[in-house]
């Protein structure tokens, strides 16, 4: 479908004041030179809890992603599904177990953690009905870990998130990028924490020259590939500032199975997120954040990956390999039945309010029990999962903060 079409259906949404107006944002002039576009329902384009921004090559892209962008957080943030309230025991075995999906450690925990898994079998949580993808089987899911924020006063599961949230013309298009990002995730998040060297990929035709293009404005690319026992091709961007002017790292991510689309969206990423923390740390007066405790926001976490030393800190991804990415585009793949059969279950809710769902788009929100999750608050760091532990094989969790925003 024509994406001039997608933009029409948009502009039904910005007259019924669904979501905002769209905005073109500025470049620094001292940064490589892209489309950028904001949409926020809250009219703050720059705030990460509200609304969508987006870096493309493309303007219609650009406009496209941040518009969607913006209706997946109206989605997660405004509940529209029924909720049912209840406990694990009384639901099941209709409802997931929340402790299926809790990843602390025994020492981050006020309580011993088999107690807290037998707690939260006898709480009365507010569920919401889901669908298990491969089965197709109905099922009820915790509210808390598909909305995001989500005020009820529950025992945490897992810290919210949006990842596994998207939008799409098409739901089975959106379920199929909802979990490409858990994805995505779960292959930064093990990485890391594991300190695993990873090889460099070599950039080649387009992808060199976007790479060229950023030396012209001091900034050195750096993509590893991520992909797990998964075999879903990941990717990793660091974008190095060693001038001062800038965060000295930002981070992109991309999962896919278009090997050259993928990396290229991991490129745009970490320059999107780059130009956010820019410009936030000169509008925050130039905080200084250099412990962890101190990062209390997805912006604190920013501003501990901006100072110069920074940049050393990640020198232990690199296996001293270089080579060209050796997977081969696989748009056959089906990717449910590959994860299903990985022994991934996946599950999603349809979130769509009405008005977005009349003017053609479908917001869903996708979660996996068994994958790692992304966190960005440290006062509750994820560091446990059983594909974690199997990829340390004994060895220390990473302390370091992880960059990615």
């Amino acid at each position: 479908m024509p994406l001039e079409e997608t933009l029409r259906k948009f502009q039904i949404l910005e007259k019924s004041e669904t979501i905002g107006k769209l905005r073109k944002l500025l470049n620094f002039t001292d940064e490589p030179k892209f489309f950028q576009y904001s949409c926020s329902y809250e009219n703050n384009p720059y705030d990460e809890e509200q609304g969508g921004v987006s870096t493309d090559v493309s303007e219609i892209n650009a406009k496209v992603k941040a518009l969607g962008e913006c209706i997946e957080r109206y989605c997660l943030e405004n509940i529209f599904n029924p909720l049912i309230e209840g406990t694990y025991e009384d639901l099941s075995p209709l409802s997931l177990n929340p402790g299926d999906f809790v990843n602390f450690r025994n020492e981050d925990m006020n309580y011993k953690k088999s107690q807290y898994l037998e707690k939260l079998k006898k709480i009365k949580f507010l569920w919401v009905k889901g669908r298990e993808i491969n089965s197709g089987s109905n099922i009820l899911i915790p509210a808390q870990l598909i909305y995001v924020p989500f005020s009820k006063d529950e025992p945490i599961i897992r810290p919210q998130v949006s990842t596994g949230a998207a939008a799409h013309e098409d739901i089975n298009e959106a379920i199929y990028r909802g979990t490409l990002e858990i994805i995505e995730r779960d292959s930064f998040m093990i990485r890391y924490l594991s300190q695993d060297k990873l090889p460099q990929i070599i950039l080649e035709g387009d992808l060199k020259k976007l790479e060229e293009y950023f030396k012209r404005y001091h900034l050195d690319l750096s993509v590893f590939e991520t992909t797990t026992d998964l075999e879903v091709p990941s990717y990793m961007c660091i974008n190095e500032d060693r001038t001062g002017e800038g965060p000295a790292v930002s981070v992109g991510l991309s999962s896919g199975l278009d090997i050259g689309g993928t990396i290229y969206k991991s490129i745009m990423e970490s320059q999107q997120v780059r130009q956010w923390i820019r410009y936030s740390y000169i509008q925050d007066k130039k905080p200084l954040i250099i412990s962890r405790e101190q990062i209390r926001t997805i912006k604190d976490r920013g501003y501990f990956w901006y100072s110069l030393n920074m940049v050393e800190k990640l020198f232990f991804l690199n296996n001293g390999q270089k080579r060209m990415s050796k997977h081969t585009s696989l748009d056959n793949l089906d990717l449910m039945s590959h994860l299903g059969n990985k022994g991934i279950d996946i599950y999603m809710v349809n979130i769509t309010s009405s008005k977005i769902a009349g003017a053609g788009f479908s917001v869903v929100k996708v979660v996996s029990p068994q994958l790692h999750p992304l966190f960005l608050y440290e006062e509750y760091p994820c560091l446990y999962s059983e594909r974690l532990k199997k990829n340390l094989n004994g060895r220390k969790i990473n302390p370091l903060p992880h960059p990615f925003m």
